[in-house]
């Protein structure tokens, strides 16, 4: 009767150690993606090249875009963004900020003299802010490669001299890829 005790005992506790263990299911563990993806907040959207300085501009997108006038029939382009010095190609760490406005809504190639033109370059910030804009006297000319819809890009590129207080400065291998936002 004593060894009948100890086999119930035993029969009622065995079953503990058995619980979370025997054969699982098929179950395959699910594959990771390793496939890299591309942050477009974090790709060069904008570049230039002044003096022996290269930007490559990652754009601030609440305060980038491209935006048309229907009424005035014109076209603004407005670009904020950071150059980090060895990303993306650049050699320096700093703000820019690009403001171009042109007539119409179309591809094609600008000037100095277009009418309506009004084209500006701001680098640096604080005490090492440098202004630059466009100027009847100095050759500048721009070329919009591509100009989609609302929420399509609007591509071109840019090189010429920008007037800086008297004097003025070679804005070379100049690129914009911006998205239209109206």
């Amino acid at each position: 009767m004593k060894n009948l005790k100890y086999l119930l005992i035993a029969m009622m506790i065995a079953p503990m150690f058995f619980v979370g263990t025997g054969c699982g299911g098929d179950e395959v563990p699910p594959v990771k993606d390793t496939t890299p993806t591309v942050d477009p907040t974090d790709t060069a959207s904008c570049g230039f090249t002044v003096s022996f300085d290269n930007y490559q501009l990652v754009l601030e997108q609440d305060v980038s875009g491209v935006y048309y006038d229907n009424v005035l029939d014109k076209t603004t382009i407005e670009i904020t963004g950071f150059s980090t010095k060895n990303k993306h190609g650049a050699t320096i760490t700093s703000k820019a900020e690009i403001s171009l406005e042109f007539n119409g809504k179309a591809t094609g190639k600008y000037d100095q003299n277009s009418p309506g033109l009004d084209f500006k370059i701001a680098t640096g910030e604080g005490v090492q802010l440098v202004e630059s804009s466009s100027d009847p006297t100095n050759n500048l000319t721009i070329n919009i490669t591509e100009y989609g819809e609302k929420g399509e890009l609007i591509k071109g590129t840019f090189s010429g001299k920008l007037k800086t207080g008297i004097n003025s400065r070679d804005f070379t291998k100049g690129y914009f890829n911006i998205v239209r936002k109206n």
